[in-house]
């Protein structure tokens, strides 16, 4: 059985700007929807030093797709964000303060976010096999560099930087995800029904 495989970039995405005019978030996709989402997958820009915005209930994955990197201060303990190689995503508390302050100039990042009783996230670097849980209810890669991405046998898409493909239940459709590409930067991205295996970040 094959899938719809949703395929969607920043570029065809409406800024939404930030309260405090540092910056400006363009999500990619809120699942189930947009109103009552249990994850959120977004591209930021920060433009100025400032503090995120408060998300009670909701853990934060954070990388760095361009930019010199950030510091990040949650709850008044630091940690320095950069491109990094080993695709490590920084992860820490919506729920807590968290200030930002940029190393160079302004940065383009990814936002993960998930709510802690409504869903329960995987998030692996694209250079591992997918594994998917049984209980899957969403997939999706992140390309940070241009990929290619393989569906079994069928077709194969072309993703551009920071360009996210989404599929809905996974777990149903009899399909071989892998993307083609010499060490490919990007994750992938599982959700599961709140109460499944615990969360990851690999």
């Amino acid at each position: 059985m094959s899938a719809v495989v949703r395929i969607v970039h920043p570029s065809e995405v409406a800024p939404e700007p930030w309260a405090n005019g540092g910056g400006h978030t363009r999500t990619l996709i809120a699942w189930p929807d947009s109103r009552h989402w249990g994850l959120r997958i977004s591209v930021a820009d920060v433009e100025a030093a400032g503090p995120f915005s408060v998300f009670p209930g909701v853990d934060r994955w954070f990388a760095v797709l361009d930019g010199d990197g950030v510091r990040l201060r949650t709850a008044g303990r630091a940690s320095v964000v950069v491109l990094a190689a080993d695709e490590a995503m920084h992860t820490f508390p919506g729920d807590e303060a968290t200030d930002c302050e940029l190393l160079g100039g302004p940065t383009r990042d990814l936002n993960v976010m998930r709510r802690r009783l409504d869903a329960t996230v995987t998030i692996r670097s694209l250079r591992s096999a997918v594994e998917l849980c049984s209980q899957a209810q969403g997939l999706g890669c992140f390309a940070g560099d241009a990929v290619e991405l393989a569906t079994g046998p069928g077709p194969r898409h072309a993703l551009p930087r920071h360009a996210l493909a989404w599929l809905d239940n996974p777990a149903r459709a009899t399909q071989d995800w892998r993307v083609n590409a010499p060490a490919p930067r990007g994750w992938w991205i599982e959700v599961c029904r709140s109460g499944a295996d615990d969360d990851q970040a690999d």
